[in-house]
């Protein structure tokens, strides 16, 4: 958003990683509607992506593989699915419940199977577990970019889940 309307200024808010650009005054709809185009587009990114990297780790959507350090690791289907889940949902504090529902489907399990299969998920990670963030009393957060990788232990996990 910005009072400037000339074209260098535009250019120079593009340039510099903008995704658009809404010159004052501007309507709320307006703004509204454009935020929801941004969400659709990003939503629809995300559930494309044929694969994910980041610093070692790799995780092959089509060919439903995991890379850590170029070094395939076996994961089971439903370990698969809950990582491609998480990755799909970036920097989102994921509840529990909704993890369950939306990877496990409908199903009369407690919700506290999840934290024992992210548990086996970060062993499987190993200095790439960092990815997958506990959040207190809430659920997890899948983070793309961790600051340092491995800064969380499954110790540490089960004391943050605990709520």
């Amino acid at each position: 958003l910005s009072s400037r309307s000339d074209t260098s200024a535009k250019k120079m808010g593009f340039d510099l990683g903008a995704d658009d650009y809404v010159q004052k005054p501007f309507e709320a709809e307006e703004l509204i509607a454009r935020i929801k185009t941004r969400i659709k587009q990003n939503k629809a990114t995300m559930e494309n992506l044929p694969s994910f990297e980041s610093k070692g780790l790799k995780v092959d959507f089509v060919g439903h593989r995991v890379f850590l350090n170029d070094k395939e690791v076996g994961f089971s289907a439903l370990e698969f699915k809950l990582l491609s889940f998480f990755i799909r949902h970036p920097d989102r504090v994921l509840a529990r419940d909704k993890i369950l529902t939306s990877v496990w489907g409908e199903t009369f399990v407690s919700d506290r199977v999840v934290d024992s299969h992210i548990r086996t998920i970060r062993k499987k990670l190993g200095p790439f577990k960092g990815h997958i963030e506990s959040i207190y009393g809430e659920g997890y957060r899948f983070n793309p970019s961790p600051l340092s990788q491995g800064n969380s232990s499954d110790s540490d996990d089960e004391e943050k889940t605990a709520a």
